[in-house]
């Protein structure tokens, strides 16, 4: 059997993976030695990572379940990093001092409008329970004066009644007495 070209050219190594030919036997051992070493490192590294990020999870696990709270102790905590307590202590007291006239003006302010709207309050009550007790007095009142006004009226029209029966009367009385004037006149007139 003979070997063609092609197939004795596929059974020599790749001038890639081994540029100066094949290693010499005892270099291959040496390097097969350090590859295993270097795995056998590599894995170890690994460990130490995995072991590493694991630490980190439950860490930051447990700052996460505790943040809540973290956030509020340190925004009830003064961080006194950048200035002292007595630093603090003269800001408050200028600013206290710059603002204290402003505030107690505007408290009196606040307090004379609070005054004045109370009083507001009173009379617009006064008004209503006026307003109230006038009307129901002026329904029992006004009853009683339309009762009143009906009766001077019922008065007035009898009044106005009989006063123009007696005129009726009396214009009857006149023309009878014109009615007589007349013939007496026409009876003289003949005469």
């Amino acid at each position: 059997m003979s070997v063609r070209a092609s197939t004795a050219s596929f059974l020599r190594p790749r001038d890639s993976v081994y540029p100066g030919g094949t290693l010499p036997r005892s270099t291959q051992q040496q390097h097969a030695f350090d590859f295993a070493a270097q795995l056998h490192n590599s894995i170890s590294l690994m460990e130490d990572c995995t072991d590493h990020i694991a630490t980190v999870n439950e860490q930051l696990a447990d700052g996460g379940k505790d943040l809540p709270r973290l956030a509020r102790v340190l925004k009830n905590t003064r961080m006194h990093a950048m200035a002292n307590e007595q630093t603090i202590h003269a800001y408050k007291t200028q600013m206290a001092e710059e603002m204290d006239p402003q505030i107690s003006e505007l408290r009196q302010r606040g307090l004379a409008e609070l005054d004045t709207l109370k009083k507001r309050r009173d009379n617009l009550r006064r008004k209503a329970d006026l307003r109230t007790s006038t009307t129901t007095t002026a329904n029992a009142a006004g009853t009683e004066k339309a009762e009143a006004k009906a009766k001077a009226e019922a008065k007035r029209m009898t009044q106005i009644a009989t006063l123009n029966a007696k005129l009726a009367a009396e214009i009857r009385d006149l023309e009878e007495e014109e009615r007589q004037l007349e013939e007496q006149l026409t009876a003289l007139q003949r005469q």
